[in-house]
């Protein structure tokens, strides 16, 4: 099993996505737990009863869903006969609570002031404002490059996951944010005199990519713990950022376009009222 996940991960390192591929160096990491290594019947239903009583279920699932596609292309090359994990890695997910919890109103601007006062957060106080104006992704708003901005849109095409440069964003599509006037004040704020078309427009202390997780760990964790306001990921301003355009009577099938996700998930998670340009929130 381990010498073939290798050949079928080499095989899709030439296509996968950096996020895509980091699931299966997951993957591999727990080959060598495995009881058995061998590829049949007997030796599959024997993996998926070790993961299901060592893993969390969904781990377990994912796991199993990653060893079987191994097979299965293995099996469509020529490599073995048949993908003996074929069905097994259909379990039922145990339903989970929602992680949309947006920010008030209150917190974000609570949240936006200690950036601004605090000397230690006050480089990356653009950053967050950039994430509760337009409801990008963390990784878009990291992505983008000072080509991708000009007086009426910026563009979403190419967000930085892990400190590597995707080529499109999370769902495949390039999308255009409409500037208002509090983005566009706060990107004429940050704008150097003199850049490269190819310079972030986000950067770190040092003047570098910004890293998402020491971003976490040293700046947002610690504004949240100090203003008592309970921890949530920074990708809750874009859950933020949704409800506040809907409140302020934004229409579902804008605010989902805004957002670059269909109305219905838009629909699902929050609710829909009506207006037409970003409103200054």
């Amino acid at each position: 099993m381990g010498d073939l996940f290798v050949r079928y991960t080499e095989f899709k390192s030439k296509t996968l996505k950096n996020s895509s591929f980091k699931d299966l160096k997951r993957t591999f990491k727990h080959l060598s737990d495995f009881p058995t290594t061998e590829i049949s019947p007997g030796a599959a239903k024997q993996i998926r009863a070790h993961l299901l009583t060592t893993l969390s279920q969904e781990t377990a699932r994912r796991v199993l869903q990653q060893v079987s596609a191994c097979c299965r292309w293995a099996s469509e090359m020529g490599i073995i006969d048949l993908n003996p994990f074929e069905g097994l890695a259909t379990i039922k997910r145990k339903k989970q609570g929602s992680e949309i919890h947006p920010f008030t109103r209150d917190e974000r601007d609570r949240i936006l002031d200690r950036f601004n006062s605090d000397p230690n957060h006050r480089p990356f106080a653009p950053y967050v404002g950039f994430l509760f104006l337009t409801g990008c992704r963390p990784s878009e708003a990291i992505g983008l490059q000072w080509r991708h901005v000009n007086c009426e849109f910026v563009t979403f095409s190419e967000p930085v996951v892990e400190g590597f440069r995707e080529s499109t964003t999370k769902n495949a599509s390039i999308r255009r944010f409409p500037i208002n006037k509090s983005l566009a004040d706060l990107l004429e704020s940050i704008k150097p005199t003199s850049y490269s078309p190819n310079s972030p427009v986000f950067t770190s202390t040092g003047g570098g990519m910004i890293r998402q997780e020491n971003f976490n760990r040293r700046h947002w964790r610690p504004v949240l713990d100090a203003l008592e306001i309970p921890y949530r990921r920074p990708y809750n301003t874009r859950h933020t950022f949704a409800t506040l355009c809907l409140d302020a009577g934004v229409p579902v099938q804008q605010v989902a376009s805004w957002l670059g996700h269909s109305p219905t998930m838009t629909l699902k998670h929050y609710a829909g009222l009506t207006r037409s340009e970003v409103p200054e929130l």
